[in-house]
């Protein structure tokens, strides 16, 4: 009886143990069930023939080009100073009108001017009176000497001398004439040019001196703007005089005009502080200006520094360059017959690179479908 005891518990824990490792086993499965399902759905298996993103090698013109921004300025622009002391009377003019050359800008009140032709006048006049008198003398003393005594030539030369100095008194008493004159005269302050007045300080009532040199006024020719650029050190280089560029205006959207370059400075303008950036002045010159553009807005232009024609063109990103400026790009070769395409590796030589697009040669042909994708495809 002892030993039936013994056999039936012996039995009841093997079934016990039985169903503990059933248990484990369908927990074990259901897991594992569910690390598939979450793996399936969250990382489903890639098609490795799947063709990958590509873009077909063209014939194609590419440029390269330097950006740079600065302001616009009127192509060329006289200062206006004031000639003579005095206080500003009349002004003829405003800002932004239309003057020709010789047009009345402003007056100067000074009499004192008016005084001085006066007195250059009277001056003049009493010096054709002193030579008009050393005339007579100078006929008389002529006469007198065809008696031939040393007295009588002694006298002509006198009286030739007292001619002559009273000519040349007579001669620039009517130049200091003038001079007073002229001087009067540009107390009416005109245009030196035609053009737009961009500019006007002069107002009724002011003061003005003429050794300040201070602008009155400022006339510019706004039939052509200039642009002037702050170029990086890096790209400034490649620009050089003549060259085109496209320039815009976020003051006027939309707006596109062509500009050529002018001029490339020779000395840094800014970078003097370890910190800034470099840049070089380039000069732009836009030759048809739109009428809704002022001097002082900002501008911005893509110079065209090179340009390649009839050039094998593929997407930038599809070039791959290695430590050693290596380059090659990826081709998508399709399979033939059902079987899986792939990607071969072709060697090429970048001739000229943009951020949209790279001009290259070497193992590529026209039509030949380039790899864009991040991952080559068939790898």
């Amino acid at each position: 009886m002892e030993h039936t005891i013994r056999k039936g518990g012996a039995a009841a824990r093997g079934h016990r143990a039985a169903r503990v490792a059933a248990s484990l086993a369908l927990a074990a499965a259901v897991a594992g069930a569910s690390a598939w399902l979450s793996a399936t759905l969250l990382f489903p298996a890639s098609d490795a023939s799947a063709a990958p993103d590509t873009k077909a090698a063209r014939r194609d013109s590419i440029t390269e080009t330097v950006t740079g921004a600065g302001k616009l300025a009127a192509a060329s622009s006289a200062a206006v100073t004031t000639p003579v002391d005095g206080t500003v009377a009349e002004v003829k003019v405003t800002e932004g009108q239309q003057v020709s050359a010789g047009d009345v800008l402003f007056t100067i009140a000074n009499p004192q001017l008016d005084q001085d032709v006066d007195a250059a006048q009277a001056a003049l006049a009493s010096a054709q009176a002193d030579q008009r008198a050393a005339a007579g003398d100078l006929k008389r003393a002529r006469a007198a000497a065809k008696d031939g005594t040393d007295e009588s030539a002694a006298a002509l030369d006198q009286a030739r001398a007292a001619s002559e100095k009273a000519d040349a008194q007579t001669t620039a008493a009517g130049q200091a004439l003038e001079a007073a004159r002229a001087k009067a005269d540009a107390r009416t302050v005109r245009a030196p040019a035609a053009g737009t007045v961009m500019s006007l300080a002069a107002s009724p009532g002011t003061s003005v001196q003429a050794q300040s040199g201070t602008a009155l006024a400022e006339i510019g020719d706004l039939t052509k703007l200039r642009v002037s650029l702050a170029v990086n050190e890096v790209d400034v280089p490649k620009v050089a005089v003549g060259q085109k560029a496209e320039v815009t205006f976020p003051a006027v959207d939309g707006l596109k005009l062509e500009g050529t370059v002018t001029d490339v400075a020779t000395q840094a303008t800014a970078g003097k502080d370890s910190g800034s950036v470099v840049t070089y002045d380039v000069g732009l010159l836009v030759d048809a200006p739109d009428p809704r553009l002022k001097p002082g807005m900002s501008a911005s232009a893509d110079i065209a520094v090179q340009t390649l024609e009839d050039a094998l063109v593929v997407p930038a990103g599809a070039v791959w360059t290695d430590a050693d400026g290596n380059s090659t790009v990826e081709v998508w070769v399709p399979g033939k017959d059902g079987a899986e395409g792939r990607t071969e590796t072709r060697k090429v030589k970048v001739l000229l690179k943009t951020d949209d697009g790279a001009a290259v040669e070497g193992d590529l042909t026209e039509g030949d479908q380039v790899v864009t994708s991040a991952a080559k495809g068939g790898e």
